[in-house]
């Protein structure tokens, strides 16, 4: 089993959380953390964590990562666990837990960014602001880009990934221009969902990990594609294919050290003709 193969063991040789998960956990623990300090402690420190424009403009930079671990609500925190778990994993699962989390932190980052920003440009008084929102905004952007085609249920109404994403930008311009009197913070959402699109197609700052990926050219007809939105989508190109040999043992001489080295130096230290094997064998998974 999946679970029994040492890449997804700990040290102890217990099977390990999912890094999607073990962001999850956090999350919650912090949200328990600030109830206890909303209901008995009553400490203020919330209000050093929280995205504050008027205390980051003081030098409280730290706010751009804490204020994604806050949030509102029962009801904030829920919708944001499922959209992280949701879109975090296939993004995990094709890259790493380490650069899914540094992928949703930068996103929520540039969220941030963009708070501040459209306050500043709409001349609205750009107020604390706090979830994981924009940074699970990136990681729908991701989803949406790599599976362009995918189904994601919008109020018991499935839509193709492409068009949730169109209709997400869009949402978030509309009503940053109109402001609808809400707690949303629209900015937030929109830097992250264009952050998401950036690193995706351009890679992560300072990390050469994008390459793995092979967009289609124009024109050409691959795997998985975006249609007529001109949306980029993730391409299974036909590669050089390892020698026919039975499932069992290609899994065992191919993959396994392939998996074993992104999970002990990540997938940025993959050769090409690595990268070309995994690709092989995601082929021929889909061709059972």
């Amino acid at each position: 089993m999946l679970a029994d193969r040492s890449y997804m063991q700990d040290s102890e040789g217990r099977a390990g959380l999912s890094g999607t998960a073990r962001l999850m956990v956090l999350m919650v623990v912090v949200f328990i953390l600030q109830q206890i300090d909303e209901v008995f402690v009553r400490s203020g420190v919330q209000r050093y964590l929280a995205l504050d424009p008027s205390l980051v403009l003081k030098g409280c930079v730290w706010q751009f990562f804490t204020y994604q671990l806050l949030h509102a609500g029962p009801i904030h925190i829920l919708f944001n666990m499922l959209a992280l778990w949701c879109f975090g994993r296939p993004l995990e699962m094709r890259f790493g837990a380490r650069y899914m989390t540094l992928f949703f932190f930068l996103s929520g980052v540039a969220g941030g960014l963009m708070h501040l920003a459209t306050g500043f440009l709409m001349q609205n008084a750009a107020g604390p602001v706090v979830g994981a929102s924009a940074g699970t905004s990136g990681l729908l952007a991701a989803f949406c880009l790599m599976e362009p085609d995918g189904m994601i249920i919008l109020y018991f109404v499935p839509v193709r990934a492409r068009y949730v994403l169109v209709l997400s930008i869009g949402l978030s311009l509309f009503f940053i221009l109109r402001p609808d009197g809400s707690n949303v913070a629209h900015g937030a959402h929109l830097g992250g969902l264009l952050a998401g699109i950036l690193f995706l197609r351009k890679g992560l700052p300072g990390i050469d990990w994008i390459s793995s990926l092979r967009w289609p050219a124009t024109g050409r007809r691959g795997g998985r594609q975006a249609g007529g939105t001109g949306a980029p989508g993730w391409s299974a190109e036909p590669v050089a294919s390892a020698k026919p040999v039975p499932r069992g043992d290609f899994i065992s001489r191919e993959i396994d050290p392939i998996l074993d080295k992104i999970s002990t130096h990540g997938i940025h230290s993959l050769t090409p003709e690595e990268r070309k094997i995994l690709e092989s064998a995601r082929s021929r998974m889909n061709q059972r």
